[in-house]
């Protein structure tokens, strides 16, 4: 009988566990939909870095016509807890300077969020040539 107690724990913890995703996975969409609604014009990208075993990362950055990043937020952790929150330290760089930045030095958070912020920087250079060609290649050259 305590084999059966066992099953029903973990099938509660897994039932738990679902929820919570689903409103944090609910919760990150509504902010990207948000996101998208405030700025008409730019570009945004978003980058996620996970590792077996360790805590990862989910980084939404949106940067205007000149390539000035004008919004950034974050998710780190293990955590379905974890909600996004301001990341301050990206605000008001261009994305070419940012995309050195972080190939020369310390950064804030770790290596999981600086993967997750170069994620979504290569994203933007992506939306970035599709949308003006010669002129953002030579914006991202610098990377």
């Amino acid at each position: 009988m305590a084999w059966q107690w066992v099953i029903l724990v973990l099938g509660l913890a897994w039932g738990v566990q679902s929820v919570l995703a689903y409103r944090q996975i609910r919760h990150v969409r509504q902010a990207v939909a948000d996101i998208q609604r405030r700025y008409r014009a730019g570009y945004m990208g978003v980058g996620t870095f996970r590792r077996p075993g360790k805590p990862g990362a989910m980084v939404i950055l949106v940067a205007d016509p000149a390539g000035r990043i004008v919004e950034g937020h974050r998710l780190a952790g293990f955590s379905v807890f974890a909600r996004l929150q301001d990341y301050p330290a990206v605000r008001d760089w261009n994305v070419a300077e940012m995309a050195q930045r972080l190939d020369n030095g310390p950064w804030e958070g770790g290596a999981a969020l600086r993967e997750a912020t170069r994620t979504a920087l290569e994203r933007i250079f992506d939306e970035m040539v599709k949308g003006r060609g010669e002129e953002a290649k030579s914006l991202a050259s610098g990377v």
